[in-house]
């Protein structure tokens, strides 16, 4: 993670460029004046295997008894005649 100091530097660079090649260019600069280098490529993960996957799902269901006026107010809702 940059600096503070390397962040507005590279704002800095990034407002200065007339073109995307200026920009990219003192972007650059910027970067390795702070030795700032890309990170090592990462080691891919080993495939998953069918057996290794488990799938837990769950839903919340909350029950309208006595609520039976209030549907078709709520956005969303309707009453079970108006279903068809």
């Amino acid at each position: 993670m940059p600096s503070a100091k390397v962040s507005r530097q590279v704002r800095g660079a990034l407002n200065q460029g007339a073109t995307d090649e200026q920009r990219i260019g003192l972007v650059t600069e910027v970067l390795d004046e702070a030795g700032i280098t890309a990170p090592p490529p990462r080691e891919a993960l080993p495939d998953i295997e069918k057996h290794e996957v488990r799938l837990v799902t769950w839903m919340a269901v909350k029950g309208t008894r006595g609520q039976e006026a209030k549907l078709g107010q709520i956005p969303g809702t309707r009453q079970a005649g108006e279903l068809f």
